[in-house]
């Protein structure tokens, strides 16, 4: 078992906050792990999966907090750890680690308080968060949007030194791009907009491929059309395409695919997916696309799709399930069988972390064939390193 040390970050002070801007800190957001690590002699914790945790959290009064999960060398258990305390008032609803694994980003957002900002929070394990973007309603900046899994962090597609921290609005409907180039984050960038219509939300459940070449996120390419579509990264115009219908799905409600995320190998897509009209609990499902893709010469191709499968999940844990924020671990090059990490949870339980292999559509065959548990503290907004 590795040994893991707990961390803190500093709280994030509202009052500091300029709107539509980084905190005084910001400029630290580049840090030395090492010479992280020789303040003090102790080591830098490294998570492999970081997630929005809701312990504490009551009907009256929402609580957060940032926590992580180290693995053990054989990837079937690991030690539960904070990285943030919980801080009441406020709300996580996204989580994100950069390409290179040194930095993580989370929105955090204010509840039940007049003029709270929405703040996009980016820390390096050891050093104090800071806010790459905040918006308050009516300040003229983009809105940062609090819909589930709506902040994604990839590669830059012409620059491995670049990196793109991604998130929708929903004043305008649109996705925003935050560059950082030496660890330092740019102004936001639009990089498409929507036409807001009745009934309509903003894009969300961003995933990107494991190029930067393409963003994917579930959103309506017009008044009627509604599924998985693709931005592509590297054309000057980012015109999005559908990849996906919406009907392939069968979810319920007009925008069903609340998470969404995108395997290492490029070959498939994970989603949570509202399958039950129950507006006491909304039941989600667990479904996976094989996509068309092909890498060549340098070049990423999304042709389309082969198939969508849903995973019964209900058979897993012998009773009704819903499962949320799918997120891809790695895989050896070449193997049908694929980790996924996500939560779990009944109208009887509070959300818990599984493991579970997925074998090209289906469960069976592969080292995880059954929810593996990991200890974690009421998951959700996961992302795996």
């Amino acid at each position: 078992m590795k040994t893991v040390y707990a961390i803190s970050f500093a709280a994030l002070v509202l009052g500091a906050i300029p709107a539509g801007g980084a905190t005084p800190g910001a400029d630290n957001l580049a840090t030395d792990a090492a010479a992280v690590e020789a303040r003090g002699g102790r080591p830098v914790p490294a998570p492999d999966i970081m997630y929005m945790s809701a312990k504490g959290a009551t009907e009256a009064l929402s609580q957060a907090a940032v926590r992580g999960i180290t693995l053990a060398e054989d990837g079937l258990s690991g030690d539960d750890i904070s990285v943030q305390k919980s801080r009441a008032g406020r709300e996580g609803q996204n989580i994100a680690w950069s390409p290179d694994g040194e930095r993580l980003a989370w929105v955090e957002i204010g509840l039940r308080m007049r003029s709270t900002p929405h703040s996009i929070m980016v820390a390096t394990p050891g050093r104090k968060a800071a806010a790459v973007h905040t918006s308050v309603p009516g300040d003229g900046h983009p809105q940062i949007s609090g819909s589930v899994d709506s902040l994604a962090w990839g590669p830059d597609c012409t620059d491995p030194s670049v990196s793109v921290l991604v998130f929708s609005t929903y004043d305008p409907y649109a996705i925003f791009g935050i560059r950082f180039v030496a660890g330092q984050p740019g102004q936001p960038e639009k990089l498409a907009e929507f036409e807001a219509r009745d009934g309509m939300i903003e894009p969300r459940a961003l995933a990107f491929s494991p190029t930067g070449q393409h963003l994917a996120f579930a959103g309506w390419s017009d008044a009627s059309t509604y599924g998985v579509m693709m931005l592509p990264m590297c054309t000057p115009d980012h015109t999005p395409f559908m990849v996906v219908p919406g009907s392939e799905f069968g979810g319920t409600g007009g925008s069903p695919i609340r998470s969404m995320d995108w395997s290492r190998h490029g070959d498939r897509l994970a989603l949570s997916v509202t399958t039950s009209p129950d507006l006491a609990y909304p039941w989600r499902d667990l479904e996976i696309v094989q996509l068309s893709y092909l890498y060549s010469g340098g070049t990423e191709q999304v042709a389309g799709y082969a198939g969508v499968w849903a995973i019964d999940m209900t058979a897993k844990f012998t009773a009704a399930s819903s499962e949320h924020s799918p997120q891809w671990g790695p895989a050896s090059e070449g193997s049908p069988c694929q980790r996924l990490a996500f939560s779990q949870s009944s109208e009887a339980t509070p959300r818990s972390l599984y493991l579970l292999d997925i074998n090209d559509g289906h469960v069976g065959g592969c080292e995880i064939d059954a929810p593996l548990k990991l200890s974690a503290e009421h998951p959700h907004a996961l992302d795996w390193k």
